[in-house]
């Protein structure tokens, strides 16, 4: 009998960028950066999708692991599925663009809960930092992902190491 080798169902994209306007009335203007968590299976669906964010150098959260926020989905929401050929989006981090009316802090959308409530945000203090962050599945390896994250020029950088 002959095994076909097993191959991962879970692809890391490109990191992508957003921006917001004053006009989304979040009351600043803003840069955020996220990354897409594609399923490249072409019949099963991943289960129990999350990113967590478990490794911050210099570590100003000491809270990790850390549940990523999903993109457009509530701020309650710690996992997802993914259907065949689809993808879902993962917060990093949102900051600065360089306006005058911009995000002045560097924020990690997260969800934490606890007996108080949830807290969806997680401030860090300007500097540069290395991220590690894990995507699991059910039934798949885990997939890590490693971001360095900095201001500079009143502008808030990520990059895939």
């Amino acid at each position: 009998m002959q095994f076909e080798k097993s191959q991962p169902r879970i692809k890391i994209n490109p990191l992508k960028q957003h921006f917001w306007t004053l006009e989304e009335n979040r009351g600043s203007t803003g840069t955020g950066w996220y990354f897409e968590v594609l399923n490249m299976s072409a019949a099963e669906s991943l289960q129990s999708v999350s990113a967590k964010l478990i490794s911050l150098e210099p570590d100003e959260i000491r809270i990790l692991p850390l549940p990523l926020h999903i993109r457009h989905k509530d701020w309650q929401t710690v996992e997802t599925s993914i259907n065949p050929g689809s993808s879902e989006q993962f917060d990093i981090a949102t900051g600065p663009d360089h306006n005058v009316t911009s995000q002045s802090r560097i924020v990690i959308p997260c969800i934490v809960g606890g007996d108080r409530g949830y807290v969806n945000a997680a401030p860090i203090p300007a500097a540069r930092y290395r991220l590690t962050i894990r995507v699991t599945a059910k039934n798949c390896s885990p997939q890590d992902l490693s971001v360095d994250l900095w201001i500079e020029d009143n502008f808030l950088r990520c990059e895939a190491r």
